[in-house]
């Protein structure tokens, strides 16, 4: 409904692919249209915490709310007979300041990123920041939307040809690469598949 009424620009609910207690179970990402539509979500949470009816509410056990801001990312235009995307979502800690880790970001992960777009493995990606960080057991996350398990299984193979290119051909990012242990530390992966509204 908040979509269909011009509030949410896009959403995804994705549901942990395997029983994992160190994990998620759920992650819902709501993209909003503008601040406006984000502090309207306080309306939402007044008559259903976390979006959920009393009887979802019921299942859950802990639940974390973290308003963030996509600085980077990149989906490619879907086409008939797309597999279903499966998704690893990362979170990281970074250890560097902001200005720093997004110069990291922009010059190590978006040229590795859009790389493996190209190699026709990944299909969507997002690196999210939380405004209010403090506290929190990741400050920032990155969202990797494989092209189904195909692309997924070739994760690895892509990952090692697009870096083999990237430091014949691009000094600046084996810099980064050369350097990454001081700037971030990574956290558990997941891997999620989204779950859709019945008929789409």
């Amino acid at each position: 409904r908040l979509k269909a009424a011009g509030e949410l620009a896009d959403y995804h609910l994705l549901a942990n692919r395997y029983v994992d207690s160190a994990g998620w179970d759920v992650m819902m990402i709501l993209d909003f249209k503008d601040n406006a539509a984000l502090a309207h979500w306080r309306a939402v949470e007044e008559v259903a915490p976390a979006g959920l009816a009393p009887p979802a509410l019921k299942l859950v056990a802990s639940a974390e709310s973290a308003p963030s801001d996509l600085m980077f990312g990149h989906a490619a235009p879907a086409k008939a007979g797309d597999p279903a995307p499966v998704y690893l979502v990362v979170p990281y800690d970074y250890l560097v300041s902001t200005d720093e880790y997004l110069a990291y970001v922009k010059g190590y992960l978006v040229p590795q990123t859009e790389g493996w777009m190209d190699e026709g493995a990944l299909q969507s990606y997002g690196v999210y920041l939380p405004r209010y960080p403090a506290g929190r057991v990741w400050s920032a996350q990155l969202v990797l939307g494989y092209r189904g398990d195909t692309g997924l299984a070739r994760r690895d193979a892509v990952v090692r040809s697009v870096r083999a290119h990237l430091t014949a051909t691009a000094p600046d990012w084996k810099a980064f690469a050369d350097n990454k242990q001081k700037i971030r530390t990574e956290k558990q992966p997941v891997i999620a598949d989204e779950i859709t509204p019945a008929g789409s």
